[in-house]
């Protein structure tokens, strides 16, 4: 078992035990970015609407994408985000 899995494991029996479980969330070998998005206060500091969050929770590749506009954001200045 590869080391991002199981740290996916852990985190999902984790967020299941404090009942944190975002709707749709399917734990993956991705689960750091979508427990910080889901499990912090980013979604009160910018502005992602809900279908875009359900997305994020449910699907890979958009939270690749994603992924890609912050670092753009956060890394370049670029304005893929907006601020809440």
């Amino acid at each position: 078992m590869t080391v991002a899995a199981l740290l996916s494991q852990s985190m999902a029996v984790a967020f299941t035990r404090t009942g944190q479980v975002p709707a749709g969330y399917i734990p993956s070998e991705r689960p750091l970015l979508r427990a910080f998005l889901f499990h912090s206060s980013f979604f009160e500091k910018f502005k992602i609407g809900e279908k875009a969050r359900l997305k994020l929770a449910q699907d890979d590749e958009a939270l690749l994408r994603f992924a890609f506009d912050w670092l753009g954001f956060v890394l370049l200045g670029e304005k893929t985000i907006t601020r809440a």
